[in-house]
């Protein structure tokens, strides 16, 4: 079945299991259809409401930004800024368009940001190797737990325990260095340690109700846990993978959920979707070991390589460069 899959004049026997043209062509099924805007400039001026808080680090706390015409009328962000605008309407997947509007909000709010606000801006916008970069040379304890998140994504886990460490010496209930602590230590295996904060936490977000609703459980804009690696193992309970698409924005500066979310693809024999995610991470994310694995192993269990040849080159020489092997 598989050599029939990435045959390029053989269409594959299930209808759901798209034809494999060259990777930058794969159309994504019909789930993700939904992410694509039409040129509304109310829908412009929406996003970029609704990301200002993410953008600082907050919970949707009702912020908003108005702009005025020299004549004293309001200007909507697509009338002040039509560049960005143009900019927003040329890309289509909601983390990109995250990106274009957090590039406008750096001009509007980033000299206001704190140090820990611009590490959070940083990963958010999947720059993780421009927020090393940031420097501080008295940390308060939300830099450092920020500092830790960055060194998670870049998958140094050990040095991530070690500034949560100094964090709590200086701010013992700090929730965002316990969660990341409890983050490291379920994706290590450390389940006993992990899950009592975690119960923790979401009882103090239920507030007394019976069941949290599924679309606030891990929504930073409605004050849910930002802990993709519990997403993870939440929704690996579901065999509904509108359930992970739904997360997907969300965690996409997460290089474990979009890892776990393309697997999952892949095991749903969306095989051209999964692998195209998984690509897409490791060229994004290259540090990430166990992607990077990933994808090279399957394209060599399905014998994709010629197919693929480019992807199997750079993945090939990451594993060289890094010592990797499966």
């Amino acid at each position: 079945m598989f050599k029939k899959f990435w045959s390029k004049k053989t269409k594959p026997e299930k209808a759901a299991a798209p034809e494999t043209p060259p990777l930058e062509e794969v159309s994504p099924p019909p789930i993700e259809e939904e992410i694509l805007s039409p040129p509304d400039p109310q829908a412009f001026e929406e996003d970029c409401q609704r990301l200002i808080s993410r953008y600082l680090g907050f919970p949707a706390q009702g912020l908003e930004l108005e702009w005025k015409a020299e004549q004293g009328l309001p200007q909507s962000f697509a009338q002040a800024y039509p560049a960005a605008f143009k900019d927003w309407l040329a890309v289509d997947a909601p983390w990109d368009k995250r990106t274009v509007v957090y590039a406008l909000l750096d001009r509007l709010l980033g000299a206001q940001l704190a140090p820990w606000q611009k590490l959070h801006r940083l990963i958010d916008d999947r720059l993780a190797q421009t927020a090393l970069k940031e420097k501080n040379e008295t940390p308060s304890a939300d830099f450092l737990a920020q500092q830790a998140r960055l060194y998670f994504v870049l998958d140094q886990n050990e040095k991530a325990l070690e500034l949560l460490t100094q964090a709590l010496k200086q701010e013992p209930l700090l929730k965002a260095a316990q969660l990341q602590q409890a983050e490291i230590w379920l994706w290590q295996g450390e389940v006993q340690k992990a899950q009592p904060i975690y119960q923790r936490f979401l009882q103090e977000l239920a507030q007394g109700q019976q069941q949290l609703p599924f679309e606030q459980l891990f929504s930073l804009a409605q004050g849910g846990l930002q802990a993709p690696i519990y997403a993870i193992s939440f929704l690996q309970k579901s065999a509904n993978l509108k359930h992970w698409e739904q997360y997907a924005e969300e965690f996409y500066w997460s290089p474990h959920y979009r890892m776990q979310h393309a697997l999952q693809l892949i095991q749903a024999e969306q095989f051209a979707y999964g692998l195209s995610k998984l690509l897409a991470l490791t060229k994004e994310m290259p540090w990430f070991k166990q992607a990077v694995l990933a994808a090279h192993q399957f394209i060599m269990q399905t014998k994709g390589y010629e197919v693929f040849a480019e992807d199997m080159s750079r993945l090939s020489k990451l594993m060289m460069e890094n010592d990797w092997s499966y």
